[in-house]
């Protein structure tokens, strides 16, 4: 075997690991195997005691994946959150939204709604824009409700993801 394909095998595993995840998983799966190499020819270490660290890695691998499926992936390969922007149609000035009381509406195909959160409402280019949170997806519906400082509420009707821009309403 040359040295050139060794040096090459490693330089692969470490272009592998792309995520801070995969890093932290790495360590984790090296460090096991030097506890069980000295397991194995000493008797410095119980064999318990590596095979513990190894279940819980894969149980912090579990939960974190569980809360942050992105974390499996670099951010590169994140999906682009799309920016939405808010229109007001019968006001030449936007209104000067109260962001800690609007809503964002998530409903996916069979119409179960997810949980309600904040919009990430911004004044931008004279206007209000958002970013889809990354959890919808292209199939869900989108649905907001604002409200300005003077306690008047607008609504957006529900509008599919890809929208760029959606008109808001007046309803009181």
């Amino acid at each position: 075997m040359s040295d050139d394909n060794r040096t090459g095998g490693w330089a692969s595993l470490i272009k592998s690991v792309r995520t801070p995840l995969g890093f932290f998983t790495l360590v984790a799966l090296v460090l096991d195997a030097f506890m069980i190499g000295i397991t194995a020819f000493t008797s410095i270490l119980q064999i318990w005691i590596p095979l513990a660290l190894l279940g819980l890695l894969v149980i912090a691998v579990f939960f974190i994946t569980k809360e942050n499926v992105l974390a499996l992936y670099h951010p590169d390969d994140w999906p682009q959150r799309k920016k939405v922007y808010v229109l007001f149609k019968d006001k030449t000035m936007p209104p000067d939204l109260n962001i800690s009381k609007c809503k964002l509406i998530k409903r996916d195909t069979a119409g179960h709604e997810k949980p309600k959160m904040i919009p990430n409402l911004r004044l931008d280019n004279g206007g209000w824009s958002f970013l889809l949170p990354p959890d919808v997806v292209e199939t869900d519906s989108v649905r907001l409700i604002l409200f300005d400082t003077n306690d008047v509420s607008w609504t957006v009707a529900p509008f599919p993801p890809f929208e760029s821009t959606v008109d808001a309403k007046q309803i009181s």
